[in-house]
């Protein structure tokens, strides 16, 4: 399993090579990054749309999307709402000897009472959901884009499998240069999901071959 993922890997690298232009670009090999980064902003802007849909679906022109939560949350106990209103005023009859007598009563929303509770933890599960995706956003830009968290994760995860460190060998720094982002990106999702000595082993096989210059893929 670790040489038919390092073979993949190998394959793709050698393709990227041979159809890049400018072997020293940076960002070549990123496509599959770069599509990545891309669902999360849009999962950013459907998060954006679901609150304003929210704010136009409950009508509350006089607040944005974001004051909504914090005028609920401060009034959660106050018994007047705009928007819930807990209590209203009841007119009915009453029949006594052949005589009818109107009332007008206070009386209690109950429903209003649970649907306000209910839009509350609406409007804040997107607004987490939100303030999670920018932070992740942000993480896997970092980690993918910045050549020293590359080379970190690289060096990090292949000197698990070798005794004496490789950080002044020449073939090592090239490595670390031409490696494609993308297959960084693939063994990042691989230590996420699995464990780093798989990680571990396939830095470790792809470093041997790029030494050997061993390739039959």
């Amino acid at each position: 399993m670790i040489k038919f993922i390092a073979d993949c890997l190998e394959r793709y690298e050698e393709y990227v090579q041979s159809s890049s232009k400018d072997k020293r670009k940076s960002c070549k090999g990123s496509s599959l990054a770069h599509f990545y980064i891309l669902i999360k902003f849009l999962y950013m802007l459907n998060l954006s749309c679901q609150l304003i849909f929210l704010q136009y679906f409950l009508r509350y022109q006089q607040l944005t999307c974001f004051q909504y939560g914090w005028n609920m949350l401060r009034n959660i106990y106050h018994p007047s709402s705009q928007i819930f209103p807990r209590l209203t005023l009841c007119d009915f009859q009453i029949r006594e000897l052949g005589i009818q007598h109107l009332y007008t009563v206070e009386c209690v929303l109950v429903l209003n009472l649970f649907l306000e509770k209910l839009y509350l933890l609406i409007w804040i599960w997107f607004n987490v959901l939100f303030i999670l995706t920018i932070v992740d956003t942000i993480r896997w830009i970092y980690r993918i884009y910045f050549r020293h968290s590359r080379n970190q994760f690289i060096r990090k995860h292949i000197e698990l499998t070798l005794e004496k460190s490789l950080t002044r060998h020449k073939q090592f720094h090239s490595f670390l240069h031409y490696f494609p982002i993308d297959n960084l990106f693939t063994l990042k999702m691989m230590s996420n999901n699995s464990s780093s000595t798989i990680v571990a082993d396939v830095l470790y096989e792809l470093f041997q071959r790029k030494i050997q210059h061993n390739s039959d893929v």
